[in-house]
């Protein structure tokens, strides 16, 4: 195998490709990938988000399925949840041009069944069979109706939402379509960073309660109902209460859990709150999204959500859509205050911390190392995803990313001090094995 495929096949993931552009993730890594498409489906719709080099991927890969025998539908620049929706609802495969929350350097392919959900067997085929080709007759077209389609089914099940909302597009996909959503559901809408571009305004796109502070303030001055930021892909919705106060994905599920979908069949990744053990019962998975999806798709969950704020609706499909989450968050506030909500919680303080490595190789080799010390350390540990380590009133998870060489650390406790203290003695760990 040559350094070049070595290289292509170093990008795929555990749920999407995704790399560094135009080093790792590029149009010549799209059109091997489509030379083999039809081995995955001989239908596939593709779409893109707006960053650097997004069209020319979609472009190359598009052309390639053709001359593999695939039949390509193009929706262009569009956010992720009106591809995804257009997969499903047409039954054929999805391909969509994201790196998602990622920073501007990155960019990567999401691959989707036709049942809307994550395609992980169709990576372990590209994957295998990367560098071969297949060569069939297919077409390409155009289809110009994919955002109606989407925006007619996810407002039809929501009456009018009179409601003030600030929302935060970050520069990216949010602010192609959000404007429908203003004038379609009642909504009264305060934009921040509407304009999409490549470079996301010099910022990474992804809605944390630490990058959310000019939507919290713009929440605050305009008395708004509640405030939301979409990631770059328009997958994750982070939610800031009518007081200026964000709200983790976590705690926002657990919210919307209660409120609106009766604490009944709900799901959760191994990395969220405490305050999850006030429902009746949760369903705890690994992170990531095809573990939710499944539960969603096969009806074992109606509600789903992690602490990165994805959030997953059994009314309407299997993924996680940022547009959705704040239609239902508009129906809660007609209803009540998030505020009010908020502090209903059982208070815990949380620290989250990332590790940054130069490569996935040594990002793993340090995860290893530190599964180990702490394994000593521990006599039970939980390792559905990653390390987890319980107390009675605290925990600690350790995990690689899937997405970027980064390894992250979770800590909650019922107290800011024993939460410093749970960090600082990883911190320790870390020292003595560099």
């Amino acid at each position: 195998m040559n350094k070049q495929l070595q290289n292509y096949k170093n990008q795929f993931r555990g749920y999407d490709i995704r790399g560094v552009y135009p080093t790792g993730v590029n149009e010549e890594l799209a059109r091997l990938i489509g030379h083999i498409f039809s081995r995955v489906g001989k239908r596939v719709v593709v779409g893109h988000d707006v960053r650097e080099g997004s069209k020319r991927i979609a472009d190359a890969f598009s052309h390639a399925a053709v001359r593999s025998g695939c039949r390509v539908t193009t929706i262009g620049e569009v956010p992720n949840p009106v591809c995804m929706y257009y997969a499903l609802h047409h039954n054929m495969h999805g391909v969509y041009i994201t790196a998602s929350h990622n920073p501007k350097a990155y960019n990567g392919i999401k691959i989707i069944t036709p049942q809307g959900v994550t395609d992980t067997h169709a990576l372990a085929l590209l994957e295998k069979h990367l560098g071969e080709q297949k060569m069939g007759s297919g077409s390409l077209k155009k289809d110009v109706h994919a955002i109606e389609e989407y925006l007619r089914f996810v407002l039809k099940q929501f009456e009018y939402l009179p409601v003030k909302v600030a929302v935060d597009c970050m520069h990216g996909m949010a602010g192609t379509i959000i404007e429908h959503f203003a004038k379609r559901s009642g909504m009264r809408i305060t934009l921040l960073n509407q304009e999409p571009r490549a470079d996301f305004g010099g910022k990474t796109p992804e809605p944390t309660p630490e990058s959310v502070h000019d939507l919290a303030k713009t929440v605050v001055e305009e008395h708004c109902d509640f405030g939301v930021a979409f990631d770059g892909d328009v997958d994750r919705a982070l939610f800031v209460d009518n007081r200026g106060k964000p709200i983790r994905g976590d705690r926002m599920g657990v919210i919307l859990a209660k409120k609106l979908f009766r604490q009944n069949r709900v799901a959760a990744t191994i990395n969220c709150s405490n305050a999850i053990k006030s429902l009746k019962k949760v369903t705890i998975t690994p992170i990531g999204r095809p573990h939710l999806e499944r539960l969603i798709a096969q009806k074992k969950a109606r509600f789903a959500f992690e602490l990165s704020s994805h959030f997953y609706f059994a009314t309407h499909y299997p993924f996680s859509d940022g547009f959705l989450a704040m239609l239902y968050t508009a129906k809660l506030a007609q209803k009540t205050t998030l505020s009010k909500e908020r502090l209903k919680l059982p208070l815990y303080y949380d620290l989250h911390e990332t590790y940054r490595y130069a490569s996935y190789e040594e990002m793993q080799d340090a995860f290893e190392e530190l599964r180990a010390q702490y394994q000593k350390k521990y006599a039970r540990t939980n390792t559905l995803d990653g390390i987890r380590v319980d107390t009675k009133t605290s925990w600690i998870l350790l995990r690689p990313s899937n997405t970027e060489p980064v390894i992250r650390l979770t800590i909650e406790a019922k107290t800011y001090a024993r939460a410093q203290r749970l960090l600082h003695a990883f911190n320790e760990i870390r020292k003595k094995l560099q």
